[in-house]
């Protein structure tokens, strides 16, 4: 060390500190270390300063550190002021620094590296985790340029910062990163670039503690976020083998329900620490003058305006999905394997929409796919996706058709091709569905099933083919409180089973494009034999049926006594006229009120009515003749009264 009085300067060599050692305590009072370091007495002294002249001004001394290097470090601290206590061990830790010149006339470089770990038992002796940076600090003008490489960080280590807010476990994971930082005016101005890795992560629940998602990678490639233009990019996200699980247990509860705890608890939990942060911050007894204050300004500013995102693609490599519902008897499961495919250009400028191209199988064996235009980035949702699954086996879901529907299925493929559209909070939906080859099985005893006769619906909508082609369109207003999707889908299924099995004829009419009543054939009254329109819809009926040929037909014949027994009288006295007349055949318009006045059909008219009744002809001829005249003023013809007569023996 070399002090010059004259030029007012003291030049050290350099200051190497070996193996130093720090034990402190952090709970709701602040770090115990700041007291300790504090002059004793400082915080009962509440006396006025006196009031002293103040010095003349001096030049000031420069100071001038060749080096500061500290080797094997060791800082262990215990965090009371989380629910779970914490224990950290930052240890080795190394610190080399070029020149610090206190008048700050020279930048300084410096590389520091450390290892961090942390326990919620006691002091860890093993590291989770390595920081390593490099880079040089502008004292003068608060700058700093460096690169900073983070060495699998074990995530588990902040599960105790995360209990009060989530009922999530992380029980695996760990990040790494290689980045480059610039910071500027004072912390004003911020950039960040660089490269970041999530491996093996793997986050419980908090229900059965059972993992809820996980991955063996996630890698952020080419990520840059300036604070100052507010914007955060990456050139891609790629995830290899993603999992995630859904679970409806035995009580209805899901693994997704409850992962936000409740507001009572986070607030508590939230006051504690930021208790902690008030007693560390503008007090006497923490070191901070009293009317200092903390800068806000790059927070206001950041909250001025939100976010820009743009991530230019989001790769799914591998990936799976779980689902379970021990909820039902029997209990159902079924999972999307092989998901493959990409999303690009997501950001969230409000004029674009990402791309979505995602393939997978269903339990092994069922394509499906993903594909068109989403933007969840937006305050209000924008998506324009095609969905499609292709022969996915049925006799999966016995435990929701026994449950809902009342039928166990023996066999049956389902096909979707759905395309839904969400703008401006408004649901539109087309759903293709076509279902082969389905059969039902036995019946359930589920008191939840719906009263539909679904034999009927499935005899009516199966083809000839074994098919049931069916097309349902949905909307909705996601803004409705009221507003479910699988409410919507259920409700238009049902509608149409419905329709169909409450007018089955009406729907078989469709079918052939008829609009013919098919329930029912009318024979002209007192016939046996059919007319051009009856027979016509009969037609139609048996091209119907042909195309639904699980259809059984019941045919119930009803009788009008009153108008069946007069067209058979009628007909049998036609035939008695015929015969007896000795005529080869009644005129065409042969009827009550077209006999003729004399003749052979005449006679033979007269003749029956007096075998018939025991009134004799020149009787009722006599009846009628006064009751013709009582009804008319005019002289009563012979004409009108044989008219009459042979209409009333007609009758």
């Amino acid at each position: 060390m070399r002090l010059d009085t004259d030029s007012q300067r003291v030049d050290i060599a350099g200051l190497k500190l070996e193996a130093p050692y720090i034990n402190g305590v952090y709970d709701n009072d602040g770090l115990d270390l700041v007291s300790l370091l504090m002059p004793a007495g400082i915080a009962q002294n509440n006396a006025e300063p006196e009031d002293n002249p103040q010095p003349e001004e001096t030049t000031a001394w420069q100071v001038v550190l060749g080096e500061l290097a500290i080797s094997e470090g060791d800082v262990q601290l215990h965090d009371k002021a989380v629910a779970q206590s914490m224990y950290w061990r930052v240890h080795p830790i190394t610190l080399t620094t070029s020149e610090i010149d206190s008048h700050f006339s020279t930048p300084v470089d410096y590389e520091v590296a450390l290892a961090i770990s942390g326990n919620s038992q006691a002091i860890p002796e093993n590291a989770q985790g390595e920081l390593v940076a490099r880079g040089s600090a502008d004292l003068a003008t608060q700058a700093v340029v460096g690169e900073l490489t983070l060495s699998d960080i074990a995530l588990s280590q902040v599960q105790s910062y995360l209990t009060p807010f989530v009922n999530l476990s992380l029980s695996e994971g760990a990040l790494s990163a290689t980045t480059r930082y610039e910071v500027a005016e004072s912390g004003k101005t911020l950039l960040v670039s660089g490269d970041a890795t999530v491996d093996n992560l793997t986050i419980l629940d908090g229900l059965h503690y059972e993992p809820l998602v996980k991955w063996q990678s996630l890698d952020v490639a080419d990520l840059r976020f300036s604070l100052a233009d507010n914007t955060l990019d990456m050139a891609s996200v790629n995830i290899i083998e993603p999992y995630a699980k859904i679970l409806i247990d035995e009580q209805k509860r899901t693994n997704i329900g409850a992962i936000i705890r409740s507001g009572e608890s986070s607030s508590e939990n939230a006051s504690e620490v930021g208790d902690a942060k008030e007693g560390s911050v503008n007090t006497p007894e923490n070191g901070e003058a009293e009317g200092d204050s903390v800068d806000t300004s790059v927070t206001g500013e950041a909250e001025g305006s939100s976010l820009a995102i743009s991530i230019a693609a989001i790769n799914l490599n591998n990936g799976s999905a779980y689902f379970a519902d021990e909820s039902l008897t029997p209990q159902f499961a079924s999972s999307i394997e092989s998901l493959n495919g990409s999303i690009e250009q997501l950001t969230s400028n409000a004029g674009s929409a990402a791309k979505v191209a995602i393939n997978g199988k269903i339990d092994s064996y069922a394509p499906v796919s993903l594909k068109g235009e989403i933007n969840p980035l937006l305050e209000e949702l924008f998506l324009d996706l095609d969905f499609a699954v292709e022969g996915a086996e049925l006799t999966s879901v016995n435990p929701y058709s026994g449950t809902y529907m009342g039928y166990y299925i023996d066999k049956g493929l389902l096909s979707l091709d759905v395309h839904y559209k969400v703008q401006n909070s408004e649901l539109d939906g087309d759903n293709h569905v076509v279902i082969d080859q389905l059969t039902l099985g036995r019946k359930s005893d589920s008191e939840q099933a719906l009263s539909l006769p679904l034999g009927l619906a499935v005899a009516l909508l199966q083809d000839n083919d074994g098919v049931i082609d069916l097309g349902l369109e949905v909307s909705g207003d996601l803004d409705n409180p009221d507003f479910s999707f699988g409410s919507i889908i259920l409700n238009a299924l049902g509608n149409l089973i419905t329709k169909a099995v409450t007018a089955p004829f009406t729907f078989l009419a469709s079918l052939v494009g008829s609009e013919d009543e098919l329930n029912r054939v009318d024979f002209a009254a007192g016939q046996d034999s059919l007319n051009e329109q009856a027979t016509q819809r009969l037609t139609t009926l048996a091209e119907a049926l042909n195309k639904r040929p699980g259809l059984r037909v019941s045919i119930e014949g009803t009788v009008d006594a009153v108008s069946d027994a007069r067209e058979l009288a009628v007909a049998q006295l036609h035939q008695q006229l015929l015969e007896r007349s000795a005529q080869d055949a009644l005129p065409d318009d042969f009827s009550a009120s077209n006999v003729p006045l004399e003749g052979p059909l005449a006679s033979t008219l007269e003749t029956l009515f007096s075998e018939t009744f025991s009134d004799s002809v020149q009787d009722e001829q006599q009846r009628i003749r006064a009751q013709l005249q009582n009804n008319n003023e005019e002289p009563v013809t012979e004409q009108q009264v044989t008219r009459a007569l042979h209409i009333a023996m007609y009758n």
